[in-house]
């Protein structure tokens, strides 16, 4: 189901994105194109979205889950690998840079860190009006000076401010001059990418009031991409939650705030800093890193670092003793073990470095719980699993360890539920595959 079936907005979607992708290729040269030996990044992974007109949408996430990207393949500055983009209705994906003209005017791009987006060659005159010129707004260069001016009081700049060029001003003027810029076409959708995140955090509140301030007054739509969610709670409408090129969970910034449906969604939640202690909830710690987009994790992507993963229905214990063995499947899968390590320390250590010493060295260096917290039954397969192992024969040591240690996460994507307002994609939501072993 697309998100836009949970649009309130009676009109059709000023911007409709169904299905996009963005692939990276990273072959190196020719031989790796003959051979096959490139590898793509999946930088967005089949992304749907809509904007409604004089909406803000915030696409939030982790660093290098695909949130500019995304806001790029958009306005096809990076030309999407597979799926659309609409504005108006219009069929923009894959049109060229002369077929885009038209829509650039409409929609206008503010980068995330404002100096480098400025030419420091350029007065800001010249900045702001370039844009105009290319396409024909004005009918002089004093036309366009005027607009200019006008552009930089509206953005709490000073008229005189037009002959100045982008070194002398502070962050805070920068960016506002990287709005001024995005204003001059009078576009009607806005991509901001981080817009603040390289402001001082005094400034930050002044530019998110100032975007809007011209939202109400030119009746713009704003996507909005940043990795800070009181900038969501601040400025948004809706929120769609992003994690390894994927959207995880989209709605209303409220229900997503209150009832957050999705783990990862839950976890980033946890972070926001409360000035009321009765209002803060227990941080949640996502162990592990990102895996990489290059080669992402089956089924659910957030599985590896799940905190809720759901165990498999051969799983004698509970959820947090399962979390545990779960993490060491996938550093098995992953090939993270590094058993020579652990041989090597206990050389050092002067002790044995027999096969059932290696394994439970292994075992208890791998576990944040000690082993003999896990059910019988689940020791005696990991310490089968950690021989298999040590004895490197790694194809029988996964084996054995599937049976056990699959969960549905795993196994297969889940679908993007409804809940309320809001859609989630996480097997939590479906009932065939919720546990039914208790949490702890």
């Amino acid at each position: 189901m697309s998100d836009s079936s949970l649009q309130s907005d009676d009109g059709e979607p000023l911007l409709t994105v169904r299905n996009l992708k963005k692939h990276f290729d990273t072959s190196t040269g020719l031989t790796d194109r003959l051979l096959g030996g490139g590898q793509s990044v999946k930088a967005v992974d089949g992304v749907d979205l809509t904007l409604h007109e004089g909406e803000t949408l915030a696409v939030v996430g982790e660093s290098g889950c695909g949130k500019s990207t995304l806001g790029r393949a958009i306005l096809n500055l990076h030309q999407p690998t597979d799926g659309t983009v609409r504005y108006g209705g219009e069929d923009i994906t894959h049109l060229s840079g002369k077929e885009m003209k038209p829509y650039r005017q409409k929609l206008q791009l503010i980068f995330q860190d404002p100096l480098s987006s400025l030419n420091p060659r350029q007065t800001v005159n010249e900045i702001i009006s370039a844009p105009m010129e290319v396409h024909g707004i004005g009918d002089s260069a004093a036309d366009r000076r005027e607009r200019v001016e006008e552009l930089l009081v509206q953005v709490g700049l000073k008229e005189s401010h037009a002959d100045r060029y982008p070194h002398q001003f502070s962050g805070g003027q920068q960016q506002r001059v990287g709005i001024a810029r995005a204003l001059a076409l009078e576009p009607r959708v806005i991509v901001a990418d981080e817009p603040v995140s390289a402001l001082d955090v005094s400034v930050q509140a002044q530019i998110l009031n100032l975007l809007s301030e011209l939202q109400s007054s030119y009746g713009l739509s704003l996507l909005t991409i940043t990795h800070d969610l009181s900038v969501v709670s601040q400025i948004a409408d809706r929120v769609a939650v992003m994690y390894l090129g994927e959207i995880v969970e989209i709605g209303p910034v409220e229900q997503i705030f209150e009832r957050p449906q999705h783990p990862y969604t839950r976890a980033l939640l946890s972070a926001v800093p409360r000035i009321d202690a009765a209002d803060r909830t227990d941080r949640i710690l996502l162990k592990g890193s990102v895996p990489s987009p290059i080669n992402p994790p089956s089924g659910c992507r957030f599985h590896t670092r799940c905190p809720e993963v759901i165990p498999s229905s051969a799983w004698p214990g509970n959820q947090s003793t399962f979390r545990e063995a779960f993490r060491f499947y996938n550093r098995l899968l992953h090939e993270e073990l590094e058993i020579d390590l652990v041989r090597e320390r206990l050389e050092n250590e002067g002790r044995s470095t027999d096969t059932d010493t290696v394994a439970t060295q292994l075992l208890d260096e791998s576990f944040q719980m000690p082993i003999e917290e896990l059910p019988d039954d689940v020791q005696t397969v990991m310490y089968e699993i950690a021989r298999h192992l040590i004895e490197d024969n790694r194809e029988q040591a996964i084996e054995t360890a599937q049976g056990v240690l699959d969960s549905p996460c795993k196994q297969s994507k889940p679908e993007m539920q409804v809940s309320g307002a809001s859609q989630a994609s996480c097997h939590l939501l479906t009932a065939e595959v919720t546990p039914t072993i208790s949490p702890e």
